[in-house]
């Protein structure tokens, strides 16, 4: 009797694995089926920010490794070189501007986040076509538009896209939001820092674009 309850027991006990084990499964597909739609959701806006770059040579590449230090973000995609991949390239997302390409290998590529300071954006107002550039704050996660007079017209919540000057990225596509101005540095310069437009931490797809090509830029 104690034997057949034993198995009795041994037996609830393995179903019970069983179920737990369905259950994790299960979980795993719901989770990867949500990533997949957020994938598509992110494809779909993608694909609909480049309505006006059919003049230019676009490349949907996926993240694929992210290193990472105290002073610099470097991100890896699955194209490379073969696929027409070069360093200086223009890199976006869905939402704006993400960095650019570093050192293309066969089939991978490096990525620099726009806000590396080793990166540099010609941008403009949205408000008032006002000019500068923008460049990567480091470790901070930000961006700064640097060398601008502290009388400059730029107040916080100012969104600034990028010139189209300087060859690198096409007209009107978003940077940065001013967040801060200081125009007390004691320089004649104001200190402004934006957040980026990008969803630098966000996004799995991004965008390749060759501006040799764009007739936009000439």
């Amino acid at each position: 009797m104690a034997y057949a309850s034993f198995i009795s027991y041994q037996e609830t006990l393995d179903q019970s694995t069983k179920l737990k084990q369905e259950i994790i499964l299960l979980k795993s597909k719901i989770q990867r089926s949500v990533a997949l739609q957020n994938e598509n959701k992110q494809l779909r806006a993608l694909l609909q920010s480049t309505k006006e770059l059919f003049n230019s040579n676009i490349l949907i590449a996926r993240l694929i490794a992210i290193s990472t230090n105290n002073y610099t973000h470097q991100y890896t995609i699955n194209k490379g070189y073969t696929d027409g991949v070069y360093p200086g390239q223009a890199v976006l997302d869905s939402r704006g501007v993400f960095g650019q390409i570093v050192a293309a290998d066969y089939n991978t590529s490096k990525i620099l986040l726009i806000t590396d300071i080793q990166i540099a954006v010609h941008a403009q107002s949205s408000r008032n076509n006002l000019r500068g550039i923008i460049k990567g704050d480091g470790v901070s996660g930000g961006l700064r538009l640097v060398n601008m007079p502290s009388n400059s017209d730029i107040v916080p919540g100012d969104l600034f896209f990028t010139s189209g000057l300087g060859g690198k990225y096409p007209y009107g596509y978003p940077v940065g939001k001013v967040v801060s101005i200081d125009n007390n540095t004691g320089n004649g310069f104001a200190n402004i820092k934006l957040s980026p437009s990008a969803s630098l931490h966000g996004s799995n797809l991004l965008l390749l674009l060759d501006p040799r090509t764009n007739k936009e830029l000439g």
